[in-house]
């Protein structure tokens, strides 16, 4: 016979207390409150309409938000 989950010595994450944490309607509703909801033409590889989340310092100095594929690049 099964028991029941909570019976079941596994240890809950610390941040969460038991809750599923953030909930699904609230996810991503920050981009909402930027301009163009947080999506343009990345200056690094040039992809467009793609999500730019990430600060990044050029080459020529300047502060810029790219991409997920090149926030790591240097």
């Amino acid at each position: 016979m099964l028991r029941p989950f909570r019976e079941y010595n596994v240890p809950l994450h610390p941040y969460t207390k038991g809750t599923n944490g953030m909930a699904k309607s609230n996810r991503g509703k920050a981009l909402w409150k930027l301009p163009s909801r947080g999506r343009g033409t990345c200056p690094v590889c040039r992809a467009t309409r793609i999500k730019l989340l990430y600060t990044r310092t050029l080459e020529d100095g300047v502060k810029a938000k790219v991409c997920k594929r090149c926030r790591a690049g240097a």
